[in-house]
């Protein structure tokens, strides 16, 4: 459409201000992380485009089922603890990381079996996730007591995002160096770490990426040399029950073992640390890049060729991105992502503020046709449907029934799945007949949702009322009647409930959709479920879902607990 000069000048200098603002935008997002939480997402999608890599020279040693076979209990006894780590040694692994917490005393002949054995294997890093000042541990005794066993204590924790994932490491926790830092060192490798700096984990893949030995292969003998000779062993709890399981971003997304994350950031630390961020003048130039290439074509030609033009060079910028990473060069997305999507916005306002009037008449000429209104809702709908989902305030339910492993062991496989499905029945009545969603079933457990799809004022009532049926419906002692002859002290439910924001919604691919209810609310579901059995209570919730019931319900303040991957402590209460 022809402009005249003034027109014309006017659009190049909207233009210039696109250009300029959207530059502005990219350099804020880079400098103040506003986004740095979808950032990291896109950290889990690189991992997974680019697929499976050579885990390192690590293997780890696992207390998996089959080895709770040979010693059912939990924590195994010293002595036998002592027996494994002389095995391994007994392999030649290059160094043993023993991933096991042992804190409290027990008796002396069993402590100083595991001492010995230790003294004899040295140099042996020990994992603790409990670190006094100064890098202080009670590891058997305490660190004057490891020095003299020719071991080294070292902190097992590792930073957890705000979305609960482990993506990265630091140098140390309270002064004590972290594992993968120490067995650098023992292994006279440079860290060049410092202070809170972190480091991404360069995860190889998903869950069992790196070669996983049972421990009981190792104490029977049966474990051969040759997957063990020259890597680090890192010795840990494998078994899902023992609950030493973390979300992390590998794989896209995968629950790994503690020791399988240790042995992966351990890989991480000795390959030089390969995932490392973009120097700041790449990332400069690309934020500008991003800026200037819609207002840039816009100038020429229309707002629809700039709109093109941008997806074109963010389709592009992409695919480097990804090249890049699979470098080690880890780019920052959301920067240049604002700095585009800001600068094309600009384009097409400077376009419609300049050819504004120019098309005013074929506007009125339209609208003969087309009621103003329809395309009022037309827009609505369009603008409504770019989500993937809707987010409403709902309360979620997890649901375990602790004990039925052991009970699974002692059963025919027929007898099980009737006795799962027939708890899984109540359990799913209970949800739905007190107006909830089952989300899934988790083997023994449920995940359900109050207040969505359907958005309902009450759903914590609901809730909280469905979690008392599940307790009082009697199939649980039901099947825990059977568990006695197979040692176990019996089949509990617990229940956890936490309220809030849940994005409510449809997830998948063509051939398979599944509902979904996901964020924070249903991470803070779970972890107050496994807390049920260590603080003794069938139900527990957090405070969102107390503040969402009456004054008068029937509940009490159980008091304050530190949930897994969070800072704050989270109040929980319980039904009286």
């Amino acid at each position: 459409m022809y402009l005249p000069g003034p027109v014309r000048r006017r659009r190049a200098a909207l233009l210039l201000a696109a250009a300029i603002a959207a530059a502005l935008v990219g350099g804020l997002v880079s400098w103040t992380g506003v986004l740095a939480r979808i950032e990291r997402s896109t950290i889990d999608a690189r991992l997974a485009i680019r697929g499976h890599r050579a885990p390192g020279p690590v293997v780890v040693v696992g207390i998996d089922s089959t080895s709770l076979v040979v010693e059912p209990r939990w924590p195994w006894p010293r002595s036998l603890q002592g027996r494994l780590v002389t095995a391994l040694a007994g392999l030649h692994p290059r160094l043993i990381v023993y991933d096991i917490q042992i804190t409290e005393p027990t008796t002396p002949a069993e402590d100083l079996a595991l001492y010995n054995a230790v003294s004899r294997a040295r140099p042996v890093v020990m994992v603790t996730t409990e670190v006094g000042p100064h890098g202080a541990t009670r590891i058997l005794g305490g660190n004057a007591n490891l020095r003299a066993a020719g071991a080294l204590p070292a902190s097992a924790l590792l930073p957890a995002d705000a979305d609960g994932e482990i993506r990265s490491l630091t140098p140390s926790v309270t002064g004590l160096p972290t594992v993968a830092v120490v067995v650098a060192r023992l292994l006279g490798r440079r860290v060049t770490l410092t202070g809170n700096e972190r480091a991404l984990i360069d995860y190889p893949g998903g869950a069992g990426a790196v070669p996983e030995i049972p421990a009981a292969s190792v104490l029977n003998g049966r474990a051969g040399a040759a997957g063990v000779r020259g890597r680090v062993a890192v010795v840990g709890l494998v078994a899902p029950t023992l609950g030493d399981v973390h979300a992390t971003d590998a794989g896209g997304g995968a629950l790994l073992s503690g020791p399988e994350i240790q042995a992966d950031a351990i890989a991480t630390v000795l390959a030089g640390l390969p995932l490392r961020g973009a120097p700041g003048w790449l990332v400069a130039a690309l934020v500008l890049l991003g800026a200037i290439v819609a207002p840039a074509v816009a100038a020429r030609r229309s707002a629809v060729a700039a709109t093109l033009a941008a997806l074109v060079w963010l389709a592009l910028f992409l695919v480097a991105a990804q090249l890049a990473f699979n470098g080690g060069t880890v780019l920052q997305l959301m920067p240049v992502l604002a700095a585009t999507l800001t600068g094309t916005a600009g384009a097409v306002v400077a376009d419609l503020a300049t050819v504004r009037r120019e098309r005013a008449q074929l506007r009125r000429t339209f609208e003969r046709f087309v009621p103003p209104e329809h395309v009022g809702r037309v827009v609505d709908r369009a603008e409504g449907g770019a989500g993937l989902g809707d987010e409403l305030d709902a309360t979620v339910l997890f649901c375990d029934l602790r004990g039925f492993t052991t009970f699974a062991e002692g059963h025919a496989p027929d007898a099980v799945l009737t006795a799962l499905n027939r708890y899984l029945q109540r359990v799913s009545d209970a949800v739905m007949d007190h107006g909830g969603t089952v989300v899934s079933f988790l083997g023994d457990g449920v995940m359900a949702v109050f207040g969505a799809p359907l958005e309902s004022k009450d759903h914590a009532v609901q809730a909280l009322a469905a979690a008392q049926a599940i307790v009082s419906s009697g199939e649980a002692d039901r099947v825990a009647g059977a568990l006695p002859a197979s040692g176990s002290p019996g089949a509990v439910v617990g229940v956890g409930l936490a309220s809030g924001a849940v994005l409510s919604g449809t997830v998948g691919s063509g051939r398979r959709m599944e509902y979904a209810a996901i964020g924070d609310t249903t991470n803070v579901a779970a972890r107050v479920q496994e807390l049920t059995k260590e603080l003794g209570h069938n139900i527990l919730m957090t405070d969102a879902t107390r503040a969402r019931l009456s004054e008068d319900a029937n509940v009490r303040r159980v008091g304050e607990r530190r949930l897994r991957g969070r800072e704050a402590p989270t109040v929980l209460w319980t039904t009286v």
